[in-house]
């Protein structure tokens, strides 16, 4: 087994759900996840948690990876976002509990050494790269690839092989220039070397293995499960698990909504179909009533006129109803329509606002862990996390509104639909 690549590895799991093929899988790569969170979350009990995620989510994506012939730039950039939503998921409840603590306790003490200098942000950097370059880097320093072992898995020469990794090396440096941190590149590759990798706690590949096999059994299954006395799924974790969850209901509403729409069309394709019948039966009233004004000839019996100008009276009493009856139908179906199709658009707007504060609130997250802010500090400015989003997007309210960061706690808000934190609040109890 140990023979096999990882992209054979995967894909036998992918295919056959072999668990000794993962196991492998996370033998091979759980010290570079541990590693990775380690450094970005500060804490051994976190940082079991982002690596239990990381290889759950491998598991869950085994089919669209097989192709990937190196896993390990994707496995940091995964563990890199999932740390970053764990890190603000323990702020948000420090706070919540009203604890004194701000993000520089989440983080270790201030940095007195080079390594302590660049580890905090080694990981930004390490994301900065393209995957390429970045599975260059982990192969080579973090998992001590020699040149030709990384040529083979990339498809390339030996030669192409150390020019990216140089070249990769160089971009992290002008990284950590930009930030005031000075490091020569034979100096870095020696400080990343030396300690960017740190073993994983005994028994967490173990552990790790029985929670994809256990999620793979019964994916709707969230009990705690214990092997060997540690936890398999921990309360961390189970958060990740809901907010997934969360994101999918939000999806489905947005999906009920553009149902609701459809079906609106077709309500209003059903009341032209309907006018057009009524017209119809309008025009034959119409045509009955003009046969019963034509002049007959007199017979000189005054009871057969009466008789006919009984029936004109009716016909035009029917048409007269038939007429008041349909305009007040129509009327009241038209206004039914207009208030469903104006709810449904506001409703349609509430939903991509908060999803537009959702991908505020993750900017200032990810801002604040790679600046290390405090929950106490203010909020960024907007140039400060518009590299954040992709292509600099700019985000508008569609009913018109206008949102502001806020603090870094508080989460943004728009001027028409409220606070994040509240309208998530509503949106789970379904308001």
């Amino acid at each position: 087994m140990n023979e096999q690549t990882d992209q054979q590895l995967l894909k036998e799991y992918a295919t056959a759900q072999s668990d000794s093929a993962f196991a492998e899988l996370v033998r091979r790569h759980v010290d570079l996840v541990y590693s990775a969170a380690r450094r970005m979350v500060c804490d051994d009990h976190l940082a079991k948690d982002v690596t239990q995620g990381v290889f759950l989510a491998l598991a869950q994506s085994s089919y669209e990876l097989t192709n990937r012939p190196v896993l390990d730039g994707w496995l940091h950039r995964t563990a890199q976002n999932l740390s970053s939503k764990l890190v603000r998921t323990e702020v948000r409840r420090r706070v919540r509990e009203q604890e004194a603590v701000t993000m520089k306790e989440i983080f270790t003490g201030e940095p007195n050494t080079k390594w302590e200098q660049i580890a905090p942000q080694l990981d930004a950097a390490l994301g900065e790269l393209s995957e390429t370059d970045r599975g260059a880097i982990l192969l080579r320093y973090f998992e001590n690839k020699s040149a030709r072992e990384i040529a083979a898995q990339f498809g390339i020469s030996e030669e192409a092989a150390h020019k990216r990794t140089t070249r990769s090396v160089q971009r992290l440096r002008d990284f950590f220039a930009r930030r005031g941190v000075t490091v020569g590149a034979s100096g870095l590759v020696a400080l990343v070397a030396e300690n960017g990798m740190q073993a994983a706690p005994a028994g967490l590949a173990g552990a790790v293995s029985t929670a994809v096999a256990v999620a793979s059994v019964s994916a709707a299954a969230t009990t705690v499960v214990s092997v060997g006395g540690l936890k398999i799924m921990t309360t961390s974790l189970l958060k990740f698990v809901l907010v997934g969850l969360a994101a999918v209901a939000a999806s489905m509403v947005i999906v009920i909504q553009q149902n609701k729409s459809v079906e609106l069309h077709q309500e209003i394709q059903n009341l032209h179909a309907q006018i057009k019948k009524s017209e119809a039966t309008t025009a034959d009233l119409a045509d009955q009533l003009k046969v019963a004004r034509r002049p007959v000839p007199s017979s000189g019996n005054p009871a057969e006129l009466l008789q006919l100008r009984n029936e004109v009276g009716k016909l035009r009493a029917e048409m007269k109803a038939h007429e008041t009856a349909q305009a007040t139908k129509m009327r009241m179906q038209s206004e039914q329509s207009d208030a469903n199709a104006m709810a449904l658009t506001e409703a349609n707007n509430r939903n991509v606002c908060i999803n537009n504060l959702r991908q505020i609130d993750g900017a200032v997250q990810q801002w604040a862990l790679e600046n290390k802010k405090s929950v106490k500090d203010a909020g960024p400015r907007p140039d400060e996390i518009a590299n954040y989003f992709p292509k600099n997007k700019a985000f508008t309210c569609p009913s018109g509104g206008s949102y502001v960061i806020g603090e870094i706690v508080s989460g943004p808000s728009c001027s028409l639909h409220g606070n994040l934190s509240v309208l998530t609040q509503k949106q789970n109890l379904g308001k």
